[in-house]
């Protein structure tokens, strides 16, 4: 039995069991089956549900560590360009103590 025919039986008997003369009484051994089913995809369903939830706190650390590393990342940049134009200047000076010597 796959799980559509499992739901579909699942929710007739449901129907039947509450006074719907729509539909027959399921086989209890094909219903029996299909609660089988439906337990272990509830059981499933709620193991999944808390490995997305530990993805997401894993997920919502590496964004934080991102946006950290991005920012140091910008702030040494930042200091790079402040030190090579701190560079350009004093070579621009020594340039001129040179010329200024001789």
């Amino acid at each position: 039995m796959d799980a559509l025919h499992a739901a579909e039986l699942l929710y007739r008997h449901n129907i039947w069991r509450r006074g719907d003369d729509t539909y027959d009484m399921a086989n209890p051994k094909e219903l029996g089956i299909a609660l089988d089913m439906a337990v272990v995809a509830l059981r499933e369903t709620d193991t999944l549900r808390a490995r997305i939830a530990e993805l997401e706190a894993i997920n919502d650390d590496l964004t934080r560590k991102v946006k950290l590393f991005d920012s140091t990342v910008t702030c040494a940049q930042s200091r790079i360009a402040i030190a090579e134009k701190r560079v350009s200047e004093l070579q621009a000076e020594i340039k001129e103590l040179k010329n200024s010597s001789y």
